[in-house]
């Protein structure tokens, strides 16, 4: 029996000393900190949307859909205005986010709104005034304001656009939600 009594006081022992060794040299855990600098303007007043601007129907032509032979293939673009009033002195400008649903085969575009007689294989491309396009959920140029305040005129474009595969009749008619974003 003096014999077992030893042997669990050596290994009681060791275990002691194994459990220092590793206290002593493991390696001290570090946490970073993070600093975030959250900016942002408060202004007076934001312009408003004018009545003839909310809600606005754009109408699109109605085109053949032979018209389409490829991907990339274009109606003539449509002009359409949003009308800002009532801008503040100190704002710089503004620009516009268009919220939708996204095409299936090119993600830029805004995709038709589903109904059992939509057209297929086409969607519409949304532009600025310098035709350069906006990509759906995306944001467009900064519009100026007049540094006086008073109202704008904010001018865009909408034409349809085949996106892949055969472009098949059928209602084309699709909608986006407009914000206004004022850095």
């Amino acid at each position: 029996m003096k014999i077992l009594s030893l042997s669990h006081k050596r290994l009681c022992s060791y275990r002691i000393t194994h459990v220092l060794f590793l206290t002593l040299f493991s390696l001290p855990a570090w946490a970073h900190d993070l600093t975030i600098n959250l900016t942002g303007k408060i202004y007076d007043a934001t312009c408003t949307l004018s009545a003839d601007s909310t809600n606005k129907p754009v109408p699109m032509a109605t085109v053949s859909a032979k018209s389409f032979s490829q991907p990339g293939n274009t109606t003539s673009p449509v002009k359409f205005t949003l009308n800002l009033e009532n801008c503040a002195t100190d704002m710089n400008g503004v620009e516009v986010t268009m919220a939708g649903a996204a095409d299936a085969n090119n993600p830029k575009l805004l995709a038709l709104d589903p109904a059992s007689d939509t057209a297929t294989g086409i969607a519409i491309a949304l532009q600025d005034e310098d035709h350069t396009l906006i990509p759906v959920n995306g944001t467009s140029k900064l519009y100026s304001l007049n540094p006086q305040g008073g109202n704008a005129t904010l001018v865009f474009y909408a034409e349809y656009m085949a996106t892949g595969g055969e472009v098949s009749a059928g209602e084309a008619d699709a909608s986006a939600t407009f914000s206004m974003i004022y850095p």
